[in-house]
């Protein structure tokens, strides 16, 4: 069973005696930066003060410099741009500049896990908040936090884990717990849960789900709100860090664990939890329920696992990573198409119908 760590296993003085470069400000830079900053920690982030992100940090009280000079003397580095830019930001701006006993941070394992990234003699630390960048922010300034994964890669210097959970319980991960992992477990799951079912999987189900509805005679804007919207109150069911306790959890328990997000629900409620009924609303829910279970096999029959196996197999062999990098390098040419055949779906212009129509905000 993996550990998981809390607070209490963390010692916030070790990070807060350091200083903490954050490369790049997107999203998830941002919130790592605020938070680590509101925790007491010397942050600066590294941006160039011209570019538009580096004007927002200033402008939200950061200090900014340019790559080189926020790398150069920081204890930590925390290298958070895309896994697309991060090889060549790191060859270029950040190896030349980091101080000999400098820690690197990754809150995505991706280019360390396939050797895209060798950082030598330096301790190496992935910390993975398992939430969209919004809610690792918004739940931090609640008092709450969201769930991580923590990993070390190197630790020549012995005191690597030291720095990971001090780091993450300056997000706020450790309120909620972080669970202890490697690497390779880190970056080969996340690959697969995003690729397999969190986004490619969910993505390809509503597709399918849309167009059997379209071919049967039903109007598109009908299958949109049955097929991909009704799934919002589920994903919001799933994303939300009260529910990243015990599966089972009711939408109420879900709403009250937000306090205590160890706590226990009833064995009754899992089955209508874990497939958001009871986040619907819906009053007919044993219909739904007895549906899901009794129909959904029938969708997703066991034949899929052997494709999931499949794609894990691509995961754990590089082959993927080879392929994504191959594909960066000639100027995601592949990307694009992939990305302008799925904006190009029918089920996109009922979703913009409706959009116009409801106000919609996805």
């Amino acid at each position: 069973m993996a550990q998981i760590l809390y607070d209490d296993d963390a010692d916030l003085g070790v990070i807060q005696n350091k200083k903490v470069a954050v490369v790049g400000y997107n999203a998830l830079a941002r919130a790592h930066a605020l938070n680590l900053r509101d925790t007491g920690v010397d942050v600066i982030v590294g941006v160039q003060p011209e570019d538009p992100t580096g004007q927002r940090a200033a402008e939200e009280g950061l200090p900014v410099a340019p790559i080189a000079h926020a790398v150069d003397g920081a204890d930590v580095v925390a290298l958070l741009v895309a896994d697309s830019a991060q090889v060549g930001i790191y060859t270029e701006q950040v190896a030349p500049n980091l101080k000999q006993d400098a820690t690197l941070v990754f809150a995505h394992g991706f280019n360390v896990r396939y050797g895209y990234i060798d950082p030598g003699r330096h301790d190496v630390c992935l910390i993975s908040a398992k939430s969209a960048p919004s809610e690792l922010r918004r739940l931090f300034e609640q008092g709450q936090g969201v769930p991580a994964t923590v990993a070390i890669s190197d630790d020549g210097s012995g005191r690597a884990w030291e720095v990971a959970l001090s780091y993450a319980k300056a997000l706020g991960a450790t309120r909620a717990g972080v669970v202890k992992t490697t690497f390779d477990e880190e970056v080969e799951a996340g690959l697969f849960g995003k690729i397999a079912v969190e986004r490619g999987g969910i993505l390809m189900l509503m597709q399918y789900g849309f167009e059997t509805l379209v071919d049967a005679g039903y109007e598109p804007e009908v299958a949109y709100l049955e097929v991909c919207h009704g799934l919002r109150p589920l994903m919001e069911l799933v994303s939300d860090a009260s529910a990243s306790v015990p599966v089972g959890a009711s939408a109420s328990e879900a709403a009250n664990a937000q306090a205590d997000q160890r706590a226990s629900v009833s064995e009754s409620e899992s089955a209508k939890a874990s497939i958001g009924l009871e986040a619907m609303g819906l009053e007919e829910v044993n219909t739904a329920l007895y549906g899901a279970l009794a129909e959904g096999p029938r969708v997703v029959a066991p034949e899929v696992k052997e494709h999931m196996r499949e794609v894990l197999t691509r995961i754990q062999d590089g082959t993927f990573a080879q392929q994504f990098t191959e594909d960066q390098a000639g100027g995601g040419q592949e990307l694009r198409a992939l990305s302008e055949q799925a904006r190009s779906h029918p089920m996109r212009r009922a979703q913009e119908t409706l959009k116009t129509a409801f106000g919609f905000n996805n």
